[in-house]
């Protein structure tokens, strides 16, 4: 749901973040490049949750490479 091309508030970004069952929610300025830093750690924290969560089902994981 595109509310308009103002800025999104905390709160509404974590409900939206809840809603669609995002990993996390972090604020990043699209300005300042504010938050870059600890979106990236959020990104590599969400592929690795993932990556654990799918090998764990399996005896073998081929695949599955975290660099």
């Amino acid at each position: 749901k595109v509310l308009d091309s103002s800025a999104v508030s905390p709160k509404q970004g974590k409900e939206v973040a809840s809603t669609v069952g995002a990993y996390s929610y972090v604020e990043v300025s699209s300005l300042s490049a504010d938050g870059v830093d600890d979106l990236i750690t959020e990104i590599v924290e969400a592929a690795k949750a993932n990556w654990e969560i799918k090998c764990a089902q399996k005896k073998k994981c081929p695949s599955c490479v975290i660099v």
